[in-house]
């Protein structure tokens, strides 16, 4: 397989498994059906700033600790050549706002931000469902 091709197939086999995180991170509603947590936004400043090699499909991932009112949230961003694409640099101390979907993984509390705002920018992240912005990026 060349890369590109690599890529998204990781790319699929990283939704399906989102897929299946969502399922069984829903939760009941009023009327007993099952749905995705809800969409929240948070804001806050970033205390950090982390980089690590997403397993799936290799690439580098960022990921912040939000000083929020209700505590640290830890946030994951997407690639950061993604981010880079699109000059959003995120630094430590920054003030951001981001929407998403937080879920409780390994019996840590993360969030999947779907935007992210810093200043006058605004970065959509991921589409409904969840479906990243980058797919049609990768192996560019």
């Amino acid at each position: 397989m060349i890369n590109g091709q690599k890529c998204v197939f990781w790319l699929v086999v990283l939704s399906a498994a989102a897929v299946v995180l969502s399922a069984t991170a829903m939760s009941a509603n009023a009327n007993g059906q099952l749905g995705l947590p809800a969409e929240m936004p948070f804001s806050g400043t970033v205390k950090e700033v982390k980089q690590q090699k997403c397993e799936g499909c290799k690439c580098i991932e960022v990921l912040v600790l939000l000083n929020t009112v209700d505590g640290l949230l830890e946030v994951s961003l997407g690639p950061k050549t993604f981010l880079d694409k699109h000059h959003l640099v995120i630094s430590q101390g920054d003030s951001i706002r981001v929407t998403g979907r937080r879920f409780t993984v390994g019996g840590r509390d993360l969030m999947l931000a779907n935007d992210v705002g810093k200043g006058r920018r605004h970065l959509v992240l991921r589409g409904s469902y969840g479906k990243p912005k980058w797919i049609e990026d990768c192996g560019n």
